[in-house]
């Protein structure tokens, strides 16, 4: 199963995956405790870095790994 991020319980949810993979939980872990694959949990999320990225600006690869931390295992 995809995950696509369409309405408030999606926001809900992909807030979720990015507070978990911020602590250091695996997208791969995550997606199997929600039932959908670590693909469309690692598309979502990357979707919302490179929008963070092109609404706020450059950051540096240290500010990526800081926000981001998952971004550096893939």
């Amino acid at each position: 199963m995809a995950f696509n991020a369409c309405g408030r319980r999606d926001d809900e949810r992909l807030l979720d995956i990015l507070r978990r993979a911020r602590n250091g939980e695996s997208l791969g872990q995550i997606a199997v405790s929600l039932g959908v694959t670590k693909e469309s949990v690692r598309v979502a999320a990357r979707r919302v870095a490179v929008a963070d990225l092109a609404e706020s600006g450059e950051m540096t690869p240290a500010e990526m790994r800081a926000e981001y931390p998952w971004r550096a295992a893939q």
